[in-house]
Order: structure tokens, then sequence, then C-alpha cells
């Protein structure tokens, strides 16, 4: 039995394999980081007042992130980040994820 590494199927793969793979190890890192801040919150709040202060601000920064991010994406689009941004955000638009 062979023991086939991430590093070595990497370079074999596909490539819209590939950036589907970094897609869904991206989205999982950020599912765990969050998991963990909200552990963090909920042991370390001594009252239900600093939980909810703590849980909304933790809230209030992903909804940030989120509209920062399709923002940037937007502008990407328009070219607002240059011609090589606006040709990968609409290769990134038009890309279809097989399942």
């Amino acid at each position: 039995m062979t023991n086939l590494s991430v590093v070595a199927i990497l370079p074999t793969m596909p490539p819209n394999q590939r950036d589907s793979l970094r897609q869904t190890c991206s989205r999982s890192l950020q599912g765990v980081s969050v998991a963990i801040a909200s552990f963090a919150i909920i042991v370390c709040s001594s009252n239900i007042i600093e939980f909810l202060k703590d849980y909304t601000a933790l809230v209030v920064l992903s909804e940030i992130h989120n509209a920062v991010f399709y923002m940037a994406g937007t502008m990407a689009e328009y070219g607002y980040f240059g011609t090589s941004l606006r040709k990968l955000a609409e290769k990134s638009n038009e890309m279809c994820l097989s399942r």
C-alpha cells in the first residue's frame, strides 16, 4: 500500500479541483476559527451581559468581513483593482464546481 500525501496529489489534480479543495479548506479553517472564538467567549464570560456584548462584537466583525469581501469582489469585477484582478474575478464567477 502506497502512502500518498497531499503534496503528491495536488500537482496531478486538475485546476478546478485544486481550487475547490482550497475553497473547502479555507471555509473549514474559518469555521473552526469561529468555533474556537465562540468557545473562548463562552468560557471567559462571567455573566450574561458580558457574554452578549462579546458575542455581539464577534457577529458584527464577521458581518463587516463578509461585506468587505463582497465589495472587494464586486469592485474587482469592474476593474477598480486592475485588469489582472478583473480577469480573475470574471474567471471565478464563470467557474462551475462539479459535485
